[in-house]
């Protein structure tokens, strides 16, 4: 299971920056997606080589923290257009 939460985590971040090519936001928001979902994927790798509570509660927080991050350089990207 952990390999899935590996595989969706790298595929969230091609779907991160789609906004940028359908030009619904800017290079903040693209810098600032790419640096969230690499952070994402990160937590996700650890998870997968060390499948622990631990590493799976450092994974829960960074999912907690990357949603209103995202949707908050979202709206601060589109407010500099």
């Amino acid at each position: 299971m952990a390999w899935q939460t590996l595989v969706f985590s790298l595929a969230l971040i091609p779907v991160s920056v789609a906004p940028v090519f359908l030009e619904r936001a800017g290079f903040v928001y693209f810098i600032g997606a790419l640096v969230l979902g690499s952070g994402f994927f990160y937590y996700a790798a650890r998870l997968a080589l060390s499948r622990s509570n631990t590493t799976a509660r450092r994974l829960l927080l960074a999912s907690i923290v990357y949603l209103p991050l995202t949707f908050g350089l979202m709206v601060f990207g589109k407010a500099l257009l």
